[in-house]
């Protein structure tokens, strides 16, 4: 048991360090972890203000989860036009505002008429903050690691959902039921900020998609950039060179539109 569990340590630390080195991945580690606290401080924070104020029961609580839920599934449909519009990059801060925006204007109003669509908006944002992340971190981390980094990702994730869940308890006696959820907002808009900072220093993902066949994989036929399909017109060149102990073959390639790039697999 001691050696399984000193292995799971090392394939951790070696994840860790993984998602360390690809500034996209970190990115979007850092942009889903910190949603999933926001969400988890505004969610507790809310349900206990109903249970205190309004002695809402089953019902009540399986609504404010229902709406968390209807929010996920129409923000994973929306996080495709989002990041074609703004980049896989940017949907974490317009995310972000949207989240914190919701919790400033309907943490004020304690009823639950005004929760449910204050959860709908986060839940909105946190599945498209989450979809955006996982694509993030898939292209920024090679296959043979993946494993390793979703480990961390994932230990990340629900971490700081319970975190976030313990917080109130502390600083609820200072601000309140109503005080936590707009220091919520309030952190939300902060985070908008700084990712928007950040993001300008972290190359957009992009996509190379190889014709199949015997050999057909070492030919790039399309690629996708920031949400567009473009097709490949021409490879000007190819060639292999080492870098940082690995192997690459390295591609020069014309796209239609006249936009030329290199990319290495």
């Amino acid at each position: 048991i001691a050696s399984e569990l000193r292995e799971n340590v090392r394939d951790v630390g070696e994840g860790l360090r993984v998602l360390v080195r690809s500034a996209q991945a970190t990115y979007g580690v850092v942009a889903i972890w910190s949603m999933r606290a926001l969400l988890g401080l505004v969610l507790l924070a809310a349900l206990v203000l109903l249970r205190a104020r309004f002695d809402i029961g089953a019902t009540g609580f399986s609504s404010v989860w229902a709406a968390l839920a209807l929010g996920g599934f129409v923000g994973a449909v929306l996080v495709t036009p989002v990041a074609r519009l703004l980049g896989y990059r940017g949907v974490a801060p317009v995310a972000m505002v949207v989240a914190g925006g919701a919790a400033l204007v309907g943490g004020p109003i304690a009823s639950l008429v005004a929760l449910l669509p204050t959860v709908f908006l986060g839940g909105i944002a946190m599945s498209a903050t989450k979809i955006a992340s996982d694509t993030l971190v898939q292209r920024g981390v090679p296959d043979r690691f993946r494993g390793r980094a979703f480990t961390v990702y994932d230990l990340g994730y629900n971490g700081a959902f319970v975190v976030a869940g313990l917080i109130p308890t502390a600083i609820r006696p200072l601000l309140g039921d109503l005080g936590v959820i707009l220091l919520t907002g309030g952190l939300a808009l902060l985070t908008a900020g700084l990712l928007l900072l950040w993001r300008r220093r972290v190359p957009e993902p992009i996509e190379v998609r190889y014709y199949a066949g015997a050999r057909g994989d070492e030919v790039p036929r399309e690629v996708v950039f920031e949400g567009d399909s473009m097709d490949v017109l021409e490879v000007e060149r190819s060639w292999q060179e080492e870098r940082d102990g690995e192997r690459l073959q390295v591609f020069r390639l014309r796209l239609e539109g006249g936009r030329r790039i290199q990319v290495s697999q």
